[in-house]
């Protein structure tokens, strides 16, 4: 059910887990971000460019 609540605004699971990382967290580093979404910290930095891009984070 979530995937399409979050694919009607282009987001994945991840994208989303970030986003709540961050809107509970406030500014958080890549580690702490990859740490809790089990990813690393490349793919951290490419979901929070893409996030950027659609002004969904800063």
């Amino acid at each position: 059910m979530e995937q399409e609540v979050l694919s009607q605004y282009g987001l994945s699971w991840t994208s989303f887990t970030i986003l709540y990382d961050l809107w509970i967290g406030g500014s958080l580093e890549t580690k702490k971000l990859a740490e809790s979404a089990g990813v690393s910290k490349a793919t951290i930095s490419n979901i929070t460019n893409t996030l950027e891009k659609k002004d969904l984070c800063y």
